[in-house]
């Protein structure tokens, strides 16, 4: 079984029509708020085998946070298919192709990207109404080959959860 974290980027600096997308980095309560909760994953005992980043700012930083408490900062990868517009299918490709039927993975991305994933995982039309926060985790448990609806979400935690488990 492969254990597949999602974990969403927590808030970043508004768009500004100067800059680019993917240059946009956490706010100082973003970069509160994820360093509570990668507390709250420590203690929880998570422990995947490598993270996987978007190569957007706020997401390698969102991921660098986490890896930081969980001792992962030797693990992180940046993907560009966790980019903004992401398919489906082809994250599930990946992670089909290079995690292996008993790893595990923390992919850091964005929405509506995660929650199409989820959908496309866990429903075999794609329908799943997934209500994906910034800086929410979730857990999804899959096997290969990994194909539309042949996934299960075995949890979803919002940012607060999982900063309780760093009390």
């Amino acid at each position: 079984m492969i254990k597949i974290y999602m974990l969403r980027h927590e808030e970043a600096v508004p768009r500004n029509a100067r800059g680019l997308d993917r240059d946009r980095a956490l706010t100082p309560e973003g970069e509160k708020k994820i360093a509570a909760s990668a507390r709250g994953m420590a203690r929880l005992g998570i422990t995947p085998d490598r993270i996987w980043t978007s190569p957007y700012v706020r997401a390698v930083q969102t991921a660098r946070a986490a890896a930081a408490d969980l001792g992962m900062a030797d693990k992180i990868e940046e993907k560009k298919e966790l980019s903004p517009g992401a398919d489906p299918g082809e994250i599930a490709d990946l992670i089909a192709k290079q995690i292996g039927e008993e790893g595990s993975v923390m992919i850091v991305g964005h929405n509506p990207d995660f929650e199409q994933l989820i959908a496309w995982l866990i429903s075999p039309r794609g329908d799943a109404n997934i209500d994906f926060k910034k800086g929410a985790l979730a857990l999804i448990h899959a096997g290969l080959p990994i194909k539309q609806g042949s996934a299960s979400l075995r949890w979803l935690m919002i940012p607060s959860q999982m900063a309780q488990a760093d009390q």
